[in-house]
């Protein structure tokens, strides 16, 4: 119910604003490609007829050569549009290749007799581009995230900016670890780019290589110029698993201690690991325990101590639920673990704690052998010296 009343709210919150600013702009882009001064046209729409006054201010690397016929749009109750004039000049120092500018339509809203006041705006993108004398190919790769041993595919996208054709354009993609090492490439047959023409390239892959974040680099050579553009993407996602269960010496009533075996499969570190565990009897929480934070490194594995009190407890079958949390994932496991009282055992782990003997070796059967071992010998001399005195 609280979060129907706060959509409500947003909603009407939405509608007020839309009512209040009542205006809007057409068109809301425009793309220009600059060879001569030029000029357009933008119209302001007042859609609730309310007077008002819109500030036009104009942003961005052009700024100085982009001028309007007026700052300010001034609308009379009942007056529906207002048409302002764009002037773009043309300059010889302008930068090559296209640069984003923008025209904020600014309006100030106030309620009466001030209580509130509101500063609502729109803004007209206008992208510029000026052509380079010659052939010049402008690139962009989207990479996708990818699986190992399935096939996706990246996609180049190549524009000619330049006013000359690029008749021999050579794209090649080179796929980088995070350490930069070159690990594979793709080279595609060579194709034509004619002056402002644009093409999109389906490039198919099949990586075969371990989970982890790699660089993707797309190049072009072409008419003796080069251009590339790097894109990090993913193969696999982030993964840790539990391998395993190992425990030391237990005895019933003690602490027991358990280490949790991870395995990442993921070739960067994962941080601030830790895991939750419920101690359960019939479905009944008998203890939760958490464990510290820890950091595993690429492909390695890590021990991750857990300690369960076991005062109180009889002997038995106990269940053992884990939850590891990682990143924005978590992964649950159960185990059972058979509890004696001198022995714990993990099943399906092979490993089994037990107690330290306190029983103290008795030495006496050795004391006895050794008093008889004593005593023959010394009889036996005695009996031997006897007998040399008597021949």
């Amino acid at each position: 119910m609280k979060k129907i009343l706060i959509l409500l709210f947003m909603m009407g919150l939405l509608v007020s604003l839309e009512l209040v600013s009542g205006f809007g702009i057409a068109p809301s882009s425009r793309n220009i490609v600059l060879e001569s001064d030029e000029e357009f046209s933008i119209h302001i729409i007042n859609r609730d007829k309310e007077a008002k006054e819109v500030e036009i201010v104009v942003e961005g690397p052009l700024k100085d050569y982009i001028t309007l016929d007026r700052d300010t749009a001034i609308f009379a109750h009942g007056q529906e549009r207002e048409t302002i004039t764009v002037f773009v000049e043309e300059h010889e120092d302008q930068e090559k290749g296209e640069q984003e500018n923008r025209i904020r339509f600014i309006q100030k809203s106030q309620r009466e007799r001030g209580e509130i006041s509101a500063q609502l705006e729109l803004s007209f993108v206008l992208n510029i581009r000026k052509p380079y004398d010659e052939s010049f190919i402008n690139l962009e790769l989207l990479a996708p995230n990818f699986e190992r041993g399935k096939e996706n595919r990246f996609i180049i996208k190549a524009e000619n900016q330049g006013l000359e054709n690029a008749l021999n354009v050579k794209p090649i993609i080179d796929i980088y670890t995070r350490t930069n090492d070159k690990i594979d490439t793709i080279t595609l047959d060579p194709i034509r780019l004619s002056a402002g023409e644009k093409q999109e390239f389906f490039v198919p892959y099949t990586p075969t290589f371990r989970s982890s974040q790699y660089y993707a680099e797309v190049s072009v050579v072409y008419e003796g110029e080069s251009n590339t553009q790097i894109k990090q993407f993913n193969v696999g996602k982030p993964e840790i698993n539990i391998d395993t269960i190992s425990t030391n010496e237990f005895r019933l009533g003690g602490i027991a201690n358990f280490n949790l075996i991870l395995e990442s499969e993921w070739g960067e570190t994962i941080r601030n690991v830790y895991a939750e565990v419920d101690f359960k009897k019939d479905n009944s929480l008998l203890e939760r325990t958490r464990s510290h934070n820890t950091d595993i490194r690429g492909y390695q594995r890590s021990a991750l101590p857990i300690y369960w009190d076991t005062s109180g407890l009889n002997p038995g079958t106990y269940d053992m639920e884990i939850t590891l949390n990682y990143l924005d994932k978590t992964k649950e496991r159960t185990y059972e673990v058979e509890v004696a009282s001198n022995q714990l055992n993990v099943l399906g782990t092979g490993f089994v704690a037990a107690a330290e003997t306190d029983e103290e070796f008795d030495y006496t059967p050795f004391l006895v052998l050794a008093i008889f071992l004593l005593v023959a010998t010394n009889t036996y001399f005695v009996y031997y010296l006897l007998n040399k005195r008597k021949k």
